[in-house]
């Protein structure tokens, strides 16, 4: 009899935790898919595990719910000092809950470490393109400088921060440009050091408004570039479509991709330093 209070209580407990114990009389056909998840989570924490492994587990949830259980599972490490171990192909969840990233390719890891490191640094294209990663374009290196070199693409010649080991003139590299490190400039004021570099003139092609950040879509010589802004900058500036612009970013924006690239499959993220 006392060991079966004591496992009412504790189940109660891990309700409690998984802010559920005002459902605790409710049937399984009676939780939502998050509520159903968060049982979930505490039938796996009522053996006092070391490491949870999260298999997809909340791809079928809209976002709003996505979002909160990406936080309690942030606390819940946090708070008891699991390792867990998240699967994922939706990038998504891998950046709002990881800490350390895994990305396999053909079963094996293209490349692990931390999360911020990974999407700044991606070893290979194909792990840029599975990162989403947008304004990858390919330029010849005209010139290299102590940690400075210069690549010549559609027309204009671009400063880049020279990576290790330089690559030689005249040959190719692949480089990428985040969309929220290009600015416009604007025509009636002085340069900033946020645009003062890599001046191209652009045409505006579409804009879009996402959750968050506004998008540009601009025509820079036969490519497309896309730019994200904050919704407050760039008032009073003409930014519709067909607008002629120069855009400009800094030579720390513009990062070279190691030349080898397998081939890609699933994202792991994992919510530990511990890996």
């Amino acid at each position: 009899m006392g060991r079966g209070r004591e496992a009412r209580r504790r189940a109660y407990e891990l309700l409690d935790q998984m802010k559920l114990v005002h459902l605790a009389q409710r049937m399984p056909h009676e939780l939502s898919g998050g509520q159903q998840q968060r049982v979930a989570i505490a039938r796996a924490l009522a053996a006092q595990p070391n490491v949870l492994l999260f298999d997809e587990s909340f791809s079928a949830l809209d976002h709003a719910v996505r979002t909160q259980l990406h936080a309690d599972l942030r606390a819940l490490q946090a708070e008891r000092g699991l390792i867990v171990v998240y699967v994922t192909h939706n990038l998504d969840d891998a950046f709002a809950v990881g800490q350390r990233i895994a990305i396999l390719q053909e079963g094996k890891i293209a490349q692990i470490g931390a999360l911020a490191e990974v999407c700044r640094f991606p070893a290979t294209l194909r792990v840029a393109q599975m990162l989403g990663l947008s304004n990858i374009i390919k330029g010849r290196v005209v010139a290299v400088e102590l940690d400075r070199l210069w690549l010549e693409w559609e027309g204009y010649r671009i400063e880049a921060v020279c990576p290790s080991p330089p690559p030689a003139p005249g040959s190719w590299v692949t480089a990428f440009i985040r969309p929220e490190e290009i600015r416009l400039v604007y025509p009636d004021r002085p340069l900033t050091r946020f645009a003062g570099h890599n001046l191209l003139a652009a045409r505006i092609i579409e804009q879009r408004p996402g959750r968050r950040l506004n998008h540009l879509w601009v025509a820079v010589g036969a490519m497309t570039i896309e730019i994200a802004h904050p919704y407050t900058a760039y008032i009073g500036m003409d930014i519709s479509a067909g607008q002629d612009v120069q855009i400009g970013f800094r030579p720390e924006s513009v990062v070279i991709i190691p030349d080898h690239s397998p081939q890609s499959v699933p994202v792991y993220s994992q919510v530990s330093h511990h890996l």
